[in-house]
């Protein structure tokens, strides 16, 4: 008799506890090379204003950082409810623009006694530039004046620093998120270096699966912080 009575005690105990768990949430973060976000302070730039923009009492959010091959497969499936992607494949999928941009990339130069001021900075034809493979400009290196210059691939923003301070190249294209911590990596005074006046921005795109259960909510939940589609 007490074996029954404990046995329906952890029955309705077990029940009761899955009826109380939150959904989950779950976000696929597109991770670009050289893969720093994980381990700078607070995910980076993106993730804390987006982990900002989703938390929520009724629900919780789990993240999985993954390289963008990755996640343009996994988007084809139905398990997740957003990405950090920007392109729309599938039916189910439905593009969201958040109204903040995120900053996105920065030029970096050997520090001098005047300011680093885009419009400003008188480039030398022989100039070199550091370059992660793969990274996108934004009309950054056009507005600098760099974009005709020589281009040297890089494997790691690590790797650019110290190019960058042993005068093997003149200028480095970088991450915002990600310069502060590669100098660190690098083991380079940041007194060496000097970021440019202008930022460019992204922007914050996010693809929501329209078949999760979830992406009512969520949608109506994102609304204030959306651009309208027809603005």
């Amino acid at each position: 008799m007490i074996r029954v009575i404990f046995t329906a005690l952890l029955l309705l105990v077990t029940t009761c506890a899955k009826a109380t768990e939150k959904p989950v949430v779950l976000v696929l973060l597109v991770e670009y090379p050289p893969y720093l976000s994980q381990q700078m302070e607070g995910g980076g730039i993106l993730f804390g204003y987006l982990d900002s923009v989703l938390q929520h009492e009724d629900w919780q959010v789990r993240y999985l950082y993954q390289p963008v091959a990755r996640v343009v497969k996994d988007i084809e499936g139905h398990n997740w409810l957003i990405a950090t992607y920007n392109k729309v494949s599938a039916e189910h999928h439905e593009l969201l623009t958040l109204e903040k941009d995120v900053p996105g990339v920065i030029l970096v130069r050997r520090r001098e006694k005047t300011p680093f001021l885009i419009k400003e900075e008188i480039i030398d034809s022989k100039a070199q530039l550091a370059w992660l493979n793969g990274m996108d400009d934004l009309g950054l290196l056009k507005e600098a004046g760099l974009d005709e210059v020589e281009r040297v691939n890089v494997n790691s923003i690590d790797q650019g620093m110290k190019m960058l301070v042993n005068n093997r190249v003149d200028y480095l294209l970088c991450f915002v998120d990600a310069c502060d911590y590669s100098l660190k990596q690098a083991g380079i005074d940041k007194s060496l270096v000097q970021y440019s006046d202008t930022v460019r921005k992204f922007p914050f795109h996010l693809l929501l699966n329209k078949n999760h259960p979830l992406a009512d909510r969520i949608r109506e939940y994102l609304k204030p912080k959306l651009i309208k589609p027809d603005s």
